[in-house]
């Protein structure tokens, strides 16, 4: 049961459906979310605690009541079956190679969000506030798992090497 008096429990959607799945899957159970918001934290608490039940008759796992304790029906670009959760090659792949599933979910959340066709490990690296090296190792495990792909260099502009170009393989955008 979660219950907020603010909406960015909306914006984090996909990862609490996501959370459900991998919780299922885990537990080999049902797993059920009431959200509610609410002028106050009480009345918040009571609009969750109503969609917690509605999800016992109904068969979706998340349920979301508004302020005024009307059932919220969201636009289908909230529920992400694209996840990475769903795809079982994708998660052998990533457990063969040691990566982060949640780290590669980011990393894919970015591609998207950028539209980017190709990338540098130092545009990513700035994109996910983390070090150049950790994006190059990210990406290097991600390219020996070909789920990422090295396509080319991109040309350095001042002294150094030029850097590398990768792209996310179609598969698995």
């Amino acid at each position: 049961m979660i219950f907020s008096s603010r909406g960015e429990i909306i914006d984090t959607l996909s990862t609490l459906r996501e959370v459900i799945i991998r919780l299922e899957h885990t537990w080999n159970r049902k797993i059920t979310s009431g959200i509610g918001f609410g002028d106050s934290a009480l009345k918040a608490e009571m609009h969750a605690r109503k969609a917690l039940q509605i999800t016992q008759r109904e068969s979706d796992d998340i349920i979301l009541i508004d302020h005024e304790g009307q059932i919220l029906d969201l636009p289908k670009e909230y529920y992400d079956e694209t996840s990475v959760f769903h795809n079982i090659h994708l998660l052998t792949r990533l457990k063969k190679e040691n990566i982060n599933i949640q780290l590669f979910d980011k990393i894919r959340q970015v591609i998207k969000k950028k539209n980017w066709s190709s990338f540098t490990a130092k545009e990513l690296a700035l994109e996910l506030k983390m070090s150049d090296r950790n994006a190059q190792r990210a990406l290097l495990a991600l390219t020996n798992a070909k789920i990422m792909k090295r396509i080319g260099e991109e040309k350095a502009f001042s002294k150094g090497r030029p850097s590398k170009l990768y792209a996310l393989d179609d598969k698995f955008r």
